[in-house]
């Protein structure tokens, strides 16, 4: 049987794990409170002097004019300094935006690969291309950290399981081929990975030895011996 890696590449998730909606909200907050921050910073820099109800019109028109050369050096400094940071800090915001919309746009991606596959799974269940699926999937539902990828994943495997029964299964000459599969879906199932993946693994399972005992009742004794 063909590798399956072709079919594998684009469903395997190397992403970085997303935030959580809560933990996004979280970040928002916090920077919003850094901006808030370096505002005030930039208040009290160019606040210079304090004003009071009795201060002579005269005295309060520019308190900068009381300045020297090198306070007001001073303050130059300390108020590109206050921006330089506020820059840094919009640039920071903004990355973390342009990373989360392309967290996104894979997962969507994704998931419109796997609707594609679920078509195809369903017009040609009895063609041997579609049982290259199963590896793939099941190494997508344990790599990928998107809960909604992963759910399709499993759900296209349960499908397949479903469709193919009685005279639908899959039109495979060579049993050998099919044992090979179903000993690496075993490697895969001894992965450390979630329920979802466990429960998926175990349904290509049944469906491969359903798979083989429909070729040849003979091939049973090979299953069990996989199993011991």
């Amino acid at each position: 049987m063909k590798d399956a890696n072709g079919i594998q590449s684009p469903l395997e998730d190397n992403e970085s794990s997303e935030a959580t909606s809560d933990s996004e909200q979280t970040g928002d907050d916090s920077e919003d409170g850094d901006l808030a921050a370096f505002d005030a910073k930039l208040a009290h820099a160019l606040q210079t002097r304090p004003t009071t109800a009795d201060v002579d019109a005269a005295s309060t028109t520019s308190s900068s004019s009381d300045m020297t050369d090198s306070q007001m050096e001073a303050l130059d400094s300390h108020i590109a300094q206050i921006f330089q940071e506020r820059k840094s800090l919009s640039r920071s915001r903004r990355q973390k935006t342009q990373q989360k919309d392309a967290k996104e746009s894979i997962i969507h991606f994704k998931c419109r690969v796997l609707e594609l596959l679920e078509i195809y799974v369903k017009q040609q269940h009895q063609k041997p291309l579609a049982l290259e699926l199963l590896l793939p999937l099941l190494t997508a539902t344990r790599t990928t950290t998107s809960q909604q990828v992963s759910a399709k994943a499993c759900g296209l495997v349960r499908e397949y399981g479903r469709i193919c029964k009685g005279k639908e299964l899959p039109e495979v000459g060579d049993a050998g081929e099919v044992l090979g599969l179903l000993q690496e879906v075993h490697v895969e199932a001894m992965r450390e990975a979630s329920n979802a993946h466990a429960g998926a693994c175990s349904q290509a399972s049944l469906f491969l030895v359903r798979l083989l005992v429909g070729m040849d009742r003979e091939n049973l004794r090979k299953v069990v011996e996989i199993y011991a």
